[in-house]
């Protein structure tokens, strides 16, 4: 019998054996706390491969600029600062609410696994853009300002994620000239399996 109701799982096995696998949510950060009756070998590894086995996600918010060109073929990025220079031509979004290095651990260390798969979702008023990348060992994740997601390998304090199938020039045009005005918000959603 498997039963998923919100965030409480319920699992019966042969022989009447309950686990109750309890998620709680809260900051972007999943808390997983057990109650069981476990009899087996099997049981135990069986929620060792559950904890492993869920998504984390983590919006940051950002705000438009005049200078937005978003033309760049490799890279797209978002900063905390305020200021920008049409020379920034892969930034996408400024006044952004979380760098590389304020990132939750949890999400952190998924983005430092080589098998994580990263979807990107870019909202701007009606319009969606997605992005898939992966992570990288060897991340470091320690810029204050800024997230770069890149279609290469390349690797620094502001590389997010790597091999990515987009970058700021494929970003809808539409979307973009949103994107101009200062006053336009958009959100930058993480989410790693």
């Amino acid at each position: 019998m498997f039963i998923c109701d919100n965030f409480l799982i319920l699992i019966k096995i042969k022989n009447h054996i309950f686990i109750k696998i309890f998620v709680y949510y809260r900051s972007n950060k999943a808390i997983f706390s057990y109650l069981y009756n476990i009899k087996s070998l099997f049981l135990r590894k069986f929620i060792s491969c559950f904890e492993n086995f869920y998504m984390l996600k983590f919006e940051i918010e950002f705000s438009g600029h005049k200078n937005i060109r978003s033309n760049h073929q490799k890279t797209l990025e978002i900063t905390k600062e305020s200021h920008l220079t049409p020379k920034g031509d892969c930034i996408i979004g400024v006044n952004a609410t979380a760098s590389c290095f304020d990132l939750p651990k949890a999400l952190k260390d998924k983005l430092k696994s080589e098998n994580s798969l990263i979807t990107f979702l870019i909202k701007v008023g009606d319009q969606e853009f997605i992005v898939k990348g992966k992570g990288h060992s060897e991340l470091t994740l320690t810029h204050l300002a800024d997230i770069v997601i890149r279609k290469s390998n390349f690797i620094c304090p502001r590389t997010l994620s790597v091999k990515c199938d987009k970058a700021s020039d494929l970003l809808p045009r539409e979307m973009v000239t949103l994107l101009q005005d200062p006053k336009t918000k958009g959100t930058f959603t993480i989410m790693v399996d």
